[in-house]
């Protein structure tokens, strides 16, 4: 028998064995499915479902096998920024504090930031924006 011969015989058979298993699960792999859908519902994620079809050869003894494996792929994610070791961070907290009370009093007017020949001016609600922004962010560190 030729190669090419042997090789179809190989794909007819785990074709079969392929829609045979996928039949004796179907229960099981739809029961998945659905809690797959309903889990990624509630995490508001993407739903990720795989079935893998797998053919191993022993060519010593001239058998092949074949593996039906299902399974919901959880992944979370995050993204943040590289840090830069040049780049000096800012004390976020610190500051917030510093103008918590003066903004809260009504104090402060507006805020100028320079910073290489540019500035930015403030006003009072979007002082207060920051403040409250940057409180968020110390306490998730």
């Amino acid at each position: 028998m030729s190669q090419q011969t042997k090789l179809g015989a190989i794909a007819q058979i785990a074709a079969e064995n392929f829609s045979n298993l996928v039949r004796e699960n179907e229960t099981e792999i739809q029961a998945a499915i659905s809690k797959c859908a309903e889990e990624t519902a509630l995490q508001e994620t993407e739903a990720k479902f795989s079935i893998s079809f797998t053919v191993a050869l022993n060519l010593d003894k001239s058998t092949q096998t074949h593996k039906l494996a299902w399974h919901v792929r959880n992944v979370r994610e995050t993204q943040c920024q590289i840090p830069d070791p040049d780049q000096g961070t800012l004390p976020l907290a610190e500051s917030a504090a510093a103008f918590s009370k003066p903004i809260a009093e009504g104090k402060l007017e507006s805020v100028t930031i320079s910073t290489g020949g540019k500035s930015v001016t403030i006003d009072q609600a979007g002082a207060r924006q920051i403040v409250a922004t940057a409180k968020k962010l110390a306490k998730k560190k």
